[in-house]
């Protein structure tokens, strides 16, 4: 360069505007080759409200489900009946009539695990609107949280029992939780606690 040349600079105007969208456009790409909402992908929740971020969970968690749905049937189910066939054919399970009722002894649900929501007062309340217009079942509820409906409803008929055991015991009432009689008799206390 020569001593006459003058230098000049220019200002710097990257990044510009722009770029935080072309930031988004570029992470559309893998988020929807994945099927994943970008905001899920990105972990950008700008500008969403309580609704707009439920649905693009929902829209995730649909994608999850049938995910594991996936690895449900085709890994875990197919190697569960596999490892139960061979411990009974080695003779390590009891298996007497094994091969007449087949299906009953590999009878079993898989429950993935469940799904925490952003208000869970509304979701509770959601719920209970749909067991009430027949659109869903307990066991459905307690499966979409990773439950199994039969143990929580037993463990919690065991909590209630225990309460009540424990008022009549000391005297005492507990400000929560209490079993309301409507009527007198055996069938004043709930059938599930009676059971036990």
């Amino acid at each position: 360069m020569l001593r006459t040349n003058g230098t000049t600079s220019t200002p710097p105007s990257r990044p510009n505007q722009a770029f935080g969208e072309l930031t988004n456009q570029l992470l559309r790409g893998p988020a929807n080759s994945l099927d994943i909402p970008p905001e899920v992908f990105s972990q950008n929740w700008a500008d969403m409200n309580y609704s707009n971020a439920r649905t693009v969970l929902l829209a995730f968690y649909l994608s999850c489900r049938v995910r594991q749905q996936y690895l449900i049937e085709s890994l875990c189910v197919p190697v569960y009946e596999n490892i139960l066939r061979s411990f009974v054919a080695k003779g390590l399970v009891p298996g007497m009539g094994f091969d007449r009722r087949m299906d009953d002894f590999l009878a079993h649900a898989w429950i993935p695990p469940g799904w925490d929501w952003v208000d869970p007062v509304k979701e509770s309340k959601g719920k209970e609107i749909e067991i009430k217009n027949n659109m869903t079942t307990m066991s459905n509820i307690h499966a979409s949280r990773g439950l199994d409906f039969e143990e929580t409803i037993e463990q919690r008929a065991k909590e209630l029992k225990k309460i009540q055991d424990l008022e009549e015991e000391f005297g005492i009432e507990f400000p929560e939780n209490k079993i309301k009689p409507t009527t007198t008799g055996p069938e004043s206390v709930p059938r599930s606690v009676r059971a036990i």
